[in-house]
């Protein structure tokens, strides 16, 4: 028995209809075929648990490596939370510049060393100028992607589990947890979760900047006397 096609495709010579009628009947019947998207709800919340993931999986390998370092920056947040505003920002200032003065000095150097027919050390500072660049952006992202929000969601962490049971604060675990918890499920709401996402970040990377900066100056005091 033949396939019908409609006359129709007569006037479109470069469709075959015994072609179009074969797709469609594929179509039909094809059981393996199947389109589906994801909800913007779904979207969200496989955001929120990948984000938990890795910050719980980061934050425990700090607290495993450093954890009387991580302690003292959230208390520094604590005790200094508008100076930790304040540093927040300075850093990021001064990321940006140290990211620009990289960039002008390399290429400076190169144009200076281009006209000395210096070729070979131009493409040395060409690439000692990018690995410093990408240094400079991996340690941005780190400080501010997982220690910035690791510190302050241990933080209230402790300032939660403390005022629930009282004493449970003093752990590792179980505030880093808990405050990453209540972190990412605050940052998933519109509107409100930028805002919270932006406070902690500047607040976690103040303590950074602030602690990096006390050990430059105790540095160089020592190399002083």
């Amino acid at each position: 028995m033949g396939t019908r096609v409609s006359p129709y495709l007569s006037d479109f010579p470069n469709l075959g209809g015994d072609e179009v009628a074969r797709s469609c009947s594929q179509r039909d019947i094809d059981p393996g075929v199947v389109s589906y998207s994801r909800s913007p709800l779904t979207e969200t919340v496989l955001d929120t648990l990948r984000s938990l993931v890795a910050l719980v999986l980061v934050g425990l390998l700090l607290v495993w490596i450093a954890p009387g370092w991580i302690r003292r920056q959230a208390y520094t947040v604590l005790d200094r939370p508008l100076a930790s505003l304040g540093w927040g920002l300075l850093g990021l200032v001064a990321f940006l510049i140290l990211g620009v003065v990289i960039l002008l000095v390399t290429i400076l150097l190169a144009i200076f060393l281009g006209l000395l027919t210096l070729g070979g050390l131009v493409a040395l500072i060409i690439v000692l100028g990018l690995l410093a660049e990408a240094a400079l952006v991996l340690t941005l992202w780190v400080s501010t992607g997982y220690l910035a929000q690791i510190v302050v969601s241990f933080l209230a962490g402790v300032l939660l589990v403390e005022a629930i049971r009282p004493g449970r604060g003093r752990g590792w675990v179980l505030p880093l947890v808990v405050g990453l918890i209540l972190y990412v499920v605050l940052r998933a709401i519109p509107v409100l979760g930028p805002l919270v996402g932006l406070a902690v970040v500047l607040l976690g990377l103040g303590a950074l900047s602030h602690w990096i900066w006390t050990n430059l100056r105790r540095s160089r005091a020592a190399h002083l006397q």
